[in-house]
């Protein structure tokens, strides 16, 4: 646990810095997590356009260590509020349990599949090298280059512990935890109990029940999470005239990134224009937010081109670059393909599924998911139906805001579904479906009923005791364990051999049964890629790796 702490004070000192050197460039006041989510975003990307020039190592970690003291001070009073702040507010106290809980989840070993599969391995090139040419002939998963795992690769301390740190999920985790804590007590404190707080309260339940990639390097929980967020702050906005600008550049700089992290948060992207056709002057002389759209994208973009060739990969219809390290466009193809037909039938890698009509590949994905997310997935569905229909029988009247939430979403839920429907990637649109028929219901008889803080004290309770009962189960382990002081390492398998493959300078590792590398030294791939076509393309790993034709 004492490593993960270093790691997340490291990464809260520089969020905090970032956050606020964006406001004063700006020149917007931003609240405390506000800041924190657009420090955590610039942190990233400055980083990534590091990594495109040296590898993320203990003297860019340095480097960025001075800056953040250097920050500190330059920012004192701002920190001292932060600091007093935590020192009067009885909030902490309220959220510490909850930290310290999830504090022990994440010391566990990364859970996710995909994590020894290429997550690990993506990191630690991201650590060892610069962005290295052709990166993705080598192992296509290299070539997804999501943008968390240059966070990752920077808050993992392995140069000073000698063991890999992956503490961001668990720093997004008190992220929305504190968040959704601190927004509930105000409401609470100010008498205000409306469908904002008690949609608040769904979430933080969501929240806490998903918590399996707390211990992963995993870029699913940030794409999880932040649109949770985003979705509180949108009902508690003026969305038809009145938006803050703060939140606008909040909103846009947070899906910026989100898409450089996953590509399926595209549609979320709906919302920006909509705002600005309500409120248009915050679309006018804009330049410094698109100065900063280009500098969350750019790093992304460049970063893509250097390790596959392509814009985005694996999209074969944006070809704009002739170079030798392209990956071949067949393979292009092939692994798009291969993520949308594992997506439709789970665990069964059948190329032909993406050519499926739906009443063909829905039955074997309806089979495959367990009882409660089919209710969850019905319940998606029929819910924006209920809301929509509660105004035609009740004296509610149709909001702007409320539909276009409702109709976003439930768009994002469709290319979720349609697209790739594995269901951990849709969780966050299903969610935020089901609890829309709380928007056109008339709630105020809540703050009515003279609801005091002990109420309040009493509703966390329950949620934490339920949250401690579902971690103990599953964690017990974990809970018991007097040597809690780092998190533990994921163990490659003892009967896990790796063959040697040999190209003109370097040998590459191959798992010898199944397609995972773990934590095994650079560069390692698997026997399903097409090797024999893979060269070097200069003496040493650094120089990149082309694939050509036979």
């Amino acid at each position: 646990m004492l490593h993960l702490l270093v790691s997340c004070l490291f990464t809260l000192l520089l969020t905090l810095v970032f956050g606020n050197v964006f406001a004063k460039v700006t020149k917007l006041s931003f609240d405390f997590f506000d800041t924190l989510l657009l420090g955590l975003i610039f942190l990233t990307s400055i980083t990534s356009w590091l990594s495109i020039v040296i590898p993320i190592n203990f003297v860019v970690k340095s480097c960025l260590l001075l800056f953040g003291v250097l920050g500190l001070f330059l920012f004192r009073e701002k920190f001292e509020s932060y600091f007093k702040g935590l020192r009067t507010n009885k909030i902490i106290w309220i959220a510490l349990p909850f930290f310290l809980i999830g504090l022990i989840v994440a010391s566990n070993a990364p859970l996710n599949y995909d994590s020894p599969l290429y997550h690990i391995q993506s990191i630690k090139w991201i650590q060892e090298y610069r962005a290295v040419p052709g990166l993705a002939n080598l192992h296509y998963r290299f070539g997804y280059n999501s943008n968390i795992f240059i966070l990752f690769a920077l808050t993992s301390f392995n140069d000073v512990f000698g063991q890999q740190t992956y503490s961001v999920n668990f720093f997004l985790f008190c992220f929305a935890v504190g968040y959704f804590i601190f927004n509930l007590y105000q409401s609470i404190q100010k008498k205000v109990i409306n469908v904002d707080v008690v949609i608040q309260f769904i979430l933080l339940y969501y929240i806490l029940k998903n918590y399996d990639n707390l211990s992963s390097p995993s870029p699913d929980y940030i794409v999880f999470v932040v649109p949770l967020v985003l979705i509180s702050t949108l009902i508690k906005s003026k969305f038809k005239s009145g938006f803050r600008q703060d939140k606008f550049y909040l909103l846009i700089i947070s899906l910026t990134f989100l898409i450089t992290v996953k590509l399926s948060i595209v549609p979320f992207f709906l919302f920006i224009p909509l705002i600005g056709y309500y409120n248009p002057n915050l679309m006018k002389s804009n330049k410094k937010l698109l100065l900063s759209v280009f500098l969350v994208l750019l790093p992304w973009l460049i970063r893509n081109v250097i390790l596959t060739g392509w814009l985005v990969f694996p999209f074969s219809k944006i070809d704009l670059f002739n170079i030798d390290w392209k990956v071949p466009i067949a393979d292009v193809v092939v692994e798009k393909n291969t993520i949308i037909s594992w997506a439709r039938i789970p665990g069964r890698l059948d190329l032909n599924a993406v050519h499926l009509s739906i009443t063909e590949w829905f039955p074997y994905w309806w089979a495959n998911i367990n009882f409660s997310d089919r209710i969850y997935f019905i319940t998606a569905i029929l819910a924006p139906l209920v809301a929509l229909s509660i105004p035609l029988f009740t004296k509610a009247k149709y909001s702007v805001k409320y539909n276009a939430i409702i109709s976003i979403v439930f768009i994002c839920f469709s290319y979720w579904f349609f697209l790739a429907p594995a269901f951990r990637f849709g969780l966050n649109y299903i969610y935020i479906l089901i609890v829309t028929p709380l928007f056109y219901m008339d709630l105020t008889f809540l703050s009515k009923l003279g609801i005091k803080k002990v109420f309040y004290y009493v509703l966390m309770l329950i949620c934490l005791i339920n949250f401690l009962r579902i971690t103990l189960t599953n964690n017990r382990q974990l809970f018991f364990n007097p040597r809690l002081i780092s998190q533990k390492q994921i163990q490659v398998p003892k009967e896990e051999r790796f063959l040697k493959f040999k190209l003109k300078s370097i040998i590459i590792y191959l798992p010898s049964s199944g397609d995972r590398c773990y934590d095994f030294c650079l560069p390692c791939s698997h026997k399903y890629m097409n090797l024999k076509n893979l060269k070097q393309r200069g003496s040493t790993m650094q120089d990149g790796f082309q694939a050509v034709s036979n």
